[in-house]
């Protein structure tokens, strides 16, 4: 039984199998099985056994390629290993631990191909080389890597492309080459979203979708192209958003840290209530600090506050490791969204929409404080530096061959304030209070070391 008589796919995947079209496209949201087609149909090469496709006895070579080695490992990679068998892999080689850079493979007419795995940070001239016959594009590419494999082509060979993407960087080459270019026969363009995936559940796609924009659930649900330019958080509302807090004593208070020197250093203190509204209520905002410096002023902000857990970005473990020594409570936070297909932009960016968009009850269910103010040399006024941050907060733009497209990552610029939100929004559990009132209310003070 060869490895590819396990192969299930639903119908918009099946269409895309049954076509002999040179360049084949696959635009659909999470979860409809783009990586995973992706994945048969290299199988189907490397096997050179395919339902309308025909191979000539050249042995086989494919490219598959995506952003990068670390995504590699967990999407194209482990797609194409589940549809080979192991007694006909003639080699590896391994470009690190769990990463492989090229498989040797026995095909069902016993000639030996080669499938290389290839990472769009490499560049252009990365993807120079003999012909190929298959070139896996999972995830868009650039523009410059995408025209440079088409002169991939060896002599008396065709050469096949796919392309399994999820348009998160909105209109795109990929959207003008590519989805509207319908009079062109060489290539086929599938669209596909969740409810295509007979084997999603609809808990699975309510959960998917819950918290999502307007615009966000038409890229993710549906695979369509959305401009997604301008603000990270257009949520933010200041009438809504912004009041004078006062700490109650049934909260539970967190500390979220963001370090810095020549930028500033952050400390928020967020306080969380029964109903899982967190609210900014106090912090600091400041330059010039030392490690030990800061230490002393966040422990003068913690007098008469029963901290619950504290949070900081685990790569500055030297800084924490000082704050610790202090007998300051720390835990290191990181980076990772357990998704492969979404960027750490993209994940909080999506995680602090879900806290500040306003709910069912007309409410949002993230709070900030007025008074979290500090004067600004450069610009010569006392400003809101959490306020600040938020409504300046954009998606980047990157330029090539004079075409802007939309980054899944924030535009340079001071985010420290937000970087300690994150902190704390991918570390705390939602566990709300569940003690009563007991101690007086704690009166908000100014820290020596504020501006």
């Amino acid at each position: 039984m060869s490895p590819l008589d396990t192969i299930r796919e639903h119908a918009k995947q099946q269409e895309l199998t049954n076509s002999s079209c040179a360049i084949r496209a696959f635009l659909a949201g999470n979860r409809v099985g783009k990586t995973k087609w992706g994945g048969h149909e290299t199988g189907r090469f490397l096997h050179k056994k395919h339902p309308v496709i025909p191979f000539d006895e050249a042995p086989m070579e494919i490219w598959a390629a995506c952003p990068s080695f670390d995504v590699q490992k967990d999407t194209n990679q482990p797609a194409v290993l589940k549809l080979l068998g192991e007694n006909r892999i003639v080699d590896k080689t391994w470009l690190r631990k769990g990463v492989l850079s090229e498989i040797l493979y026995r095909a069902d007419d016993d000639t030996i191909g080669k499938i290389t795995f290839k990472s769009y940070e490499q560049g252009r001239e990365k993807f120079q080389g003999a012909g190929k016959k298959l070139i896996w594009f999972d995830e868009e590419p650039p523009r410059d890597i995408w025209e440079e494999c088409f002169v991939r082509v060896a002599a008396g060979q065709k050469l096949y492309v796919i392309l399994t993407m999820t348009p998160v960087n909105g209109m795109t080459w990929v959207y003008d080459d590519l989805y509207l270019n319908t009079s062109n026969p060489d290539i086929k363009v599938i669209t596909a979203g969740w409810d295509d995936n007979p084997w999603l559940t609809e808990e699975q796609k309510a959960q998917m979708g819950r918290g999502l924009t307007e615009e966000a659930l038409q890229v993710r649900k549906y695979g369509k192209f959305m401009r997604r330019t301008g603000l990270v958080c257009p949520w933010w509302d200041r009438t809504i958003h912004l009041k004078e807090i006062e700490p109650r004593p049934e909260w539970d208070v967190y500390r979220a840290i963001d370090f810095g020197f020549s930028n500033p250093a952050c400390v928020l203190y967020i306080g969380v209530d029964y109903d899982d509204n967190w609210h900014i209520f106090d912090g600091l905002y400041q330059t010039q600090l030392t490690t030990p410096q800061l230490a002393q002023a966040i422990k003068r902000k913690d007098v008469g506050r029963r901290i619950q857990n504290c949070w900081a970005d685990s790569a500055a473990a030297s800084d924490i490791k000082e704050l610790q020594d202090e007998r300051i409570d720390v835990s290191p936070v990181e980076k990772h969204t357990g998704d492969s297909k979404e960027g750490w932009d993209e994940f909080r960016a999506r995680r602090l929409m879900e806290q500040g968009k306003v709910q069912g009850n007309g409410k949002p269910k993230i709070f900030v404080d007025t008074r979290l103010t500090w004067y600004d040399e450069k610009r010569g006024k006392e400003i809101n530096w959490f306020v600040d941050e938020v409504e300046h907060l954009r998606w980047d733009e990157k330029e090539r061959n004079g075409e802007k497209t939309q980054q899944p990552r924030w535009a340079p610029g001071p985010n420290h304030a937000i970087d300690a939100l994150t902190y704390f929004m991918v570390s705390y559990k939602g566990d709300v209070p569940k003690r009563k009132p007991s101690v007086p209310l704690v009166q908000r003070t100014r820290d020596p070391y504020e501006i």
